[in-house]
């Protein structure tokens, strides 16, 4: 009967070649399952809420000192008067706004049709014609249409401003889209009016500003191009924007109240070659969204966000995405890499490094984001990582206990329960690897055995055999000892392994003095032989008894042999010892060497034998007979 304590090397073998195969096989189907789920409403919301926190930690750069907002706010309501204000009021803007030079005037205010005040509505055309530099919005319906590879929002419920101030202005069109969270994240650059291009407010107000003609914009393959800009799109049609403002505790674009400026107050050279946009910034307007930077109850207003979206057409300051395909590639391929590194880590360190992971994963988002606006989103990636983490430990869980349990069916034929629970409870104190430890051996032969069997039914031998060898491992296992091996007629045992005991030579002796009372006749003609010889009474005289020989000792203990065949034994001269005792050992007799009866003195009744001669030892060696 062998022990295989030995563990196989990870991956070796084609158990593990068959183990690294089912790894990534579940790596990849991780993968897939992560995949599916981001196009979920959950897989969505995780990566917008991630966006956001991202954006919150790295804003675009400062607000622009190229950008104004001319605000009608509460202020400007007092003093104007309710909304909507006569016409004539922005024509004046208009009138002041050029006189001092403003490179740009856009106008977040809806027009569509003629006020009632002929005369008002005339004076409006006029200042846009006399300026040239005027962009007003019109409403674009929140509807697409395909085309090539991309989605485009169509213009079929187009509201321009009324004939007269169309002519005499630049329009452009406005779309909010939010996200499924409400949150306006995207902005829609080009609409389709009856298969034509018209370009958003924002791409008319820049194109104005840097003075192009209509003809330096375009649709390219995948995005838009703005003169020597280009600006990416996503398959929706809409760009990712990076907002420079927003926060209800960060920069601001500068702002000057309405009434203020086309009352004059406002330092000279105030808008010189600047940007202006004229909007709502009063809450009791209604013109308010939420933004990356602006959630949680602090809308802010839509000329505010068209101001962060003609910043970052003018600055480059498009998030750009990676291709869908790419980006699924890549998660393949790290689900697979994250599922055999961590099965080469036992779960501690699994976890340890699946954190650290994480951290660099989102670093390295945050630092795309923040230094080259790319947004990677990490979410799929922290997820892949989270279940093929989970699996590990829950593999590496079924793998232990299922080890265990093959290690409990393998220590339980030479351990006591007990002992096996100890060894399962605290591996690290058991000497399964190869150890140096002081203990007992003790060679136990039944005597006179070969001369019992003659005659008898090998049956009947056999019987006999197995009730005495059972009776002997039942005393070394009540002791705590371990059974070594059977030798024939004997048993080998030791004791203080492999789970260290101070107390093995005294175990020992009263598992040898229990061996040598009850097995065979016994002193009284009683005894385990004979209550399973009954049978055999009068096929001869021969009487079973046993002899034992102890030494105690440091011995090499721990797995021996080669990686096809393999014990768990002791060797050492201490071995050599008790094997020898044991031959001198008489019928019934239990010899130990001195080390022993010194470790046992005063505990168990004893006297000395004499000495005896050992091969290989250069001393004679103490003995003692124990009763």
């Amino acid at each position: 009967m062998k022990r295989t304590f030995a563990r196989r090397e990870a991956g070796s073998g084609p158990h593990g070649k068959t183990r690294e195969f089912k790894t990534i096989v579940a790596g990849l189907l991780i993968a897939v399952a992560v995949i599916c789920l981001d196009g979920t409403g959950a897989g969505e919301r995780a990566g917008l809420a991630a966006y956001d926190l991202c954006h919150r930690m790295a804003p675009g750069p400062f607000p622009t000192r190229r950008i104004v907002i001319v605000g009608i706010d509460d202020d400007s309501l007092a003093h104007l008067g309710p909304w909507p204000w006569p016409r004539s009021y922005h024509a004046r803007l208009i009138e002041i706004l050029t006189r001092e030079k403003a490179g740009v005037i856009g106008f977040d205010v809806m027009m569509p049709d003629a006020s009632g005040d002929a005369a008002a509505d005339n004076a409006l055309a006029r200042a846009a014609a006399a300026s040239g530099l005027v962009v007003f919005p019109f409403y674009a319906e929140n509807k697409v249409l395909p085309r090539g590879s991309h989605v485009f929002y169509v213009a079929g419920a187009r509201k321009p401003p009324y004939p007269a101030l169309e002519r005499a202005s630049v329009s452009g069109s406005v779309v909010a889209v939010p996200d499924a969270d409400g949150v306006l994240r995207r902005h829609v650059p080009v609409v389709l009016d009856g298969g034509t291009p018209r370009y958003s407010m924002d791409v008319e107000v820049v194109r104005v500003f840097l003075g192009l003609p209509r003809s330096a914009v375009s649709l390219e393959d995948g995005g838009l191009r703005l003169g020597e800009l280009r600006v990416p799109m996503d398959s929706t049609g809409r760009v990712l924007i990076r907002y420079s403002s927003g926060s209800p505790v960060g920069p601001k674009f500068e702002t000057l109240p309405y009434y203020k400026v086309i009352s004059g107050e406002f330092p000279p050279g105030e808008f010189a070659g600047k940007i202006v946009l004229v909007g709502v910034t009063a809450h009791g307007l209604h013109d308010f969204y939420f933004t990356p930077l602006a959630t949680a109850g602090s809308p802010v207003a839509g000329v505010e966000i068209h101001a962060n979206v003609v910043q970052a057409l003018l600055d480059g300051l498009i998030v750009r995405e990676p291709a869908r395909w790419l980006a699924c590639a890549l998660l393949l391929a790290f689900s697979v890499a994250a599922a055999l590194g961590l099965a080469r880590l036992r779960p501690r360190a699994a976890c340890v490094a699946a954190f650290l992971a994480v951290a660099c994963i989102a670093c390295l988002s945050l630092t795309l984001f923040a230094r080259a606006s790319i947004w990677a989103n990490p979410v799929p990636v922290m997820v892949v990582l989270a279940v093929v983490l989970a699996r590990h430990i829950v593999v590496s869980y079924a793998r232990t206990e299922a080890e265990r349990d093959r290690t409990r069916t393998t220590l339980g034929r030479y351990l006591s329960p007990a002992v096996v629970e100890e060894v399962l409870k605290a591996p690290g104190r058991v000497a399964l690897g190869g150890r140096r430890l002081d203990v007992t051996v003790m060679f136990a032969d039944i005597r006179g055995f070969t001369s019992f069997a003659e005659g008898r039914d090998p049956e009947h031998v056999v019987e006999v055999l197995n009730a005495c060898l059972s009776m002997m491992v039942e005393a070394v296992f009540r002791e705590g000892g371990m059974l070594d091996k059977f030798t024939g007629d004997g048993v080998m045992a030791v004791f203080g392994a492999p789970v260290p005991r101070e107390d093995h030579a005294l175990r020992a002796a009263r598992a040898a003095l229990a061996i040598s009372r009850t097995c065979g006749w016994g002193p009284t003609g009683g005894g385990v032989a004979a209550a399973h010889d009954a049978g055999g009474a009068g096929v001869n005289d021969v009487k079973l008894s046993v002899g034992v020989g102890m030494a105690s000792g440091e011995a090499l203990v721990g797995n021996i042999g080669t990686l096809a065949r393999m014990d768990y034994t002791a060797i050492g001269d201490v071995v050599n010892i008790a094997a020898r005792l044991e031959g001198m050992a008489g019928p019934g007799q239990v010899l130990v060497c001195g080390r022993t009866y010194q470790a046992i003195q005063g505990l168990v009744e004893a006297r000395r034998v004499g000495s005896v001669e050992v091969k290989g030892r250069s001393l004679p060696v103490e003995v003692y007979e124990l009763f």
